[in-house]
């Protein structure tokens, strides 16, 4: 008979896409991860058989891999579905845009 594993999942795909958007590494969000972590645990908001739900640097690199590929792929769809009107363009202040 096989031993079940205990599942080592935490989904931090939030978390990664906040550390995307504010420019936070992936080791110093895996910090602040665990930090909150160990709070919940202190705070029994968590029992104690969730110890082995740590994050490490790697894991919210591939996370944050995940949220900016997810990302683009969201952007060049609507991007396909959009049409440009106009391009226009401000001498004054060099101030290009598309409308």
């Amino acid at each position: 008979m096989r031993k079940t594993r205990k599942l080592h999942y935490l989904d931090i795909s939030s978390a990664a896409v906040a550390s995307v958007r504010f420019g936070v590494t992936s080791t110093a969000t895996a910090a602040i991860i665990n930090g909150l972590l160990g709070d919940l645990l202190k705070a029994g908001h968590l029992g104690e058989d969730k110890k082995h739900l740590i994050c490490d640097n790697k894991k919210v690199f591939h996370a944050k891999e995940r949220a900016m590929k997810y990302s683009r792929t969201e952007e060049n769809s609507t991007i396909e579905r959009s049409s440009i009107t106009g391009i226009f363009s401000s001498s004054a202040r060099f101030v290009h845009g598309v409308a």
